[in-house]
């Protein structure tokens, strides 16, 4: 029987400022999203137990991908000025695309992300620069159907 699980070679991860696509970061290592809901617990007298409530509070992950050429420094620096400024000069889209052992397709895209800290990693002699993205949104992804 064949697996019938999604696989991280299943997935395609792009970034895109004012919806061009950013060339320059391709060679994505990792990709991770949590969708933040805060649950809270009250306690009410005369009622036996408590009840629960649910808030949505947006969504944040991590990017990791290897340098492949200088374009990668200019797009850092222009999140690290649009930060400075604290003006969103242009904005950023993180588009996440499933491919499902069915055939098919679904892409969650996280638009106007906010940034982090992004270390830049260099291990080794022989190893690649690595750099990761810390971003976040306020709201939740849109959810396509492809």
């Amino acid at each position: 029987m064949p697996d019938l699980h999604l696989a991280g070679q299943d997935t395609k991860v792009s970034i895109s400022t004012d919806n061009d696509e950013v060339e320059s970061i391709t060679d994505i290592n990792s990709f991770d999203a949590t969708f933040h809901i805060e649950r809270t617990q009250e306690a009410y007298q005369g009622r036996p137990g408590v009840s629960h409530d649910e808030f949505a509070m947006g969504c944040s992950g991590n990017i990791a991908f290897n340098a492949k050429n200088p374009q990668v420094l200019d797009f850092v620096m222009k999140l690290y000025e649009r930060a400075e400024a604290r003006v969103n000069s242009f904005k950023v889209n993180i588009m996440s695309t499933f491919f499902f052992p069915d055939g098919s397709v679904r892409l969650l895209i996280f638009r106007d992300a906010a940034f982090g800290n992004i270390p830049i990693s260099s291990q080794g002699k022989t190893s690649h620069v690595g750099f990761t993205l810390d971003w976040a949104i306020g709201g939740k992804p849109e959810n396509i159907t492809a």
